[in-house]
């Protein structure tokens, strides 16, 4: 969920800074392209809020096989499934913190991009 709502950009995800900061550099030069890439943002978190609800309330489907005659019972290997290690628990814990980081104060990396988006900006002007 926490990922899903990064990916669609909520504010106060890493998601919302990236987002955002694009859409803002891009609006003078290219509000066309802005509009286009804003509708298709909607698109996106339209449909990702449908496969969260349909993920959390849909039907389950992936445990069940059909047998012959119609008949439908669970997979015999749904129930054998391992649990997630300490080591997935401690990568998705640190992943999701440190998105929420970026999120709250994207400052942390923004200051160790500036400097090369200067450079950038230099040499396109001719510097």
């Amino acid at each position: 969920v926490i990922a899903a709502a990064a990916s669609i950009g909520i504010p106060g995800f890493s998601g919302f800074v990236a987002e955002i900061t694009i859409l803002i550099g891009a609006w003078k030069a290219y509000p066309l392209a802005v509009w286009i890439t804003g509708a298709g943002m909607v698109l996106v978190a339209a449909f990702t809020l449908r496969a969260l609800k349909q993920s959390f309330f849909g039907e389950a489907g992936s445990g069940v096989v059909r047998l012959q005659e119609g008949r439908v019972a669970l997979d015999p290997d749904w129930n054998e499934q391992q649990s997630i290690t300490a080591a997935e628990k401690i990568g998705a814990c640190l992943l999701m913190f440190a998105t929420l980081v970026v999120g709250v104060y994207p400052k942390l990396l923004l200051d160790r991009i500036m400097p090369a988006v200067e450079a950038m900006r230099f040499l396109k002007s001719g510097g």
